[in-house]
């Protein structure tokens, strides 16, 4: 495990499935432009805690077509930010 210093402003777990979108294997980090797409409705969502629409929109591009032609793997992602 690598210890993380600071504070963690935004965090996003992903399954193995997406990381063809999410990641750059060329500079071996992440795909920002992916992350700031992901990142942006949250950042603006008021709800408290999880949000609801948000989680079902999610859903719905993980399994949208656009997705699913890039991989035939499981799809999870989980994304967070600090408030």
């Amino acid at each position: 495990m690598i210890p993380v210093e600071g504070v963690i402003e935004e965090f996003a777990v992903f399954s193995d499935g997406i990381e063809r979108l999410v990641l750059d294997h060329l500079g071996h980090t992440a795909h920002h432009p992916f992350f700031n797409r992901m990142m942006a409705p949250l950042k603006a969502s008021d709800a408290p805690s999880v949000d609801s629409a948000l989680s079902h929109a999610l859903k719905g591009y993980l399994e949208s077509p656009s997705v699913c032609e890039r991989t035939d793997d499981d799809k999870s992602l989980f994304l967070g930010l600090r408030v």
